[in-house]
């Protein structure tokens, strides 16, 4: 009888917690698309810039290197004010529990390291179709 006992203390919580994983798939999802689809506009409007430093030597990293550049400190700001905020509302949301955790900074940086990972496959992913673009096309234009 405790296991009826315990679903209904925290059946609620199971609920809650279903539907916060359903949708942060979802926006997951959603910020992968949004960022592909931003890394293809600057690729198209940077190609020219591209087309001449692949002219004029740059190897595929360097170029790949500079596409991502600016995304990772967007990102490094980006987890300098998530990661404490998450923390805070973590340990907010643990405290009501009467057998609860602490929640520690190294998985944090962990499931950050992991979206930094998606963020950059979908960068170098976009970023290294157009790079490997035959740079006279891009010349070519005007």
């Amino acid at each position: 009888f405790l296991e009826y006992r315990l679903e209904a203390l925290y059946g609620n919580e199971i609920r809650i917690a279903a539907l916060v994983a359903y949708l942060s798939y979802m926006s997951v999802l959603l910020a992968f698309a949004g960022l592909v689809g931003l890394t293809y506009y600057m690729a198209r409007v940077r190609e020219k810039e591209l087309a001449i430093r692949k002219v004029l030597g740059a190897n595929m990293a360097s170029l790949l290197g500079l596409m991502s550049k600016e995304y990772a400190w967007v990102a490094l700001v980006a987890l300098l004010v998530a990661v404490p905020v998450a923390l805070v509302a973590v340990n907010e949301w643990l405290g009501d529990f009467a057998f609860h955790i602490e929640p520690d900074l190294f998985s944090m940086l962990a499931l950050a390291g992991v979206g930094i990972m998606i963020m950059l496959t979908g960068i170098v992913s976009q970023s290294y179709n157009t790079a490997k673009n035959n740079p006279t096309h891009a010349l070519k234009q005007e």
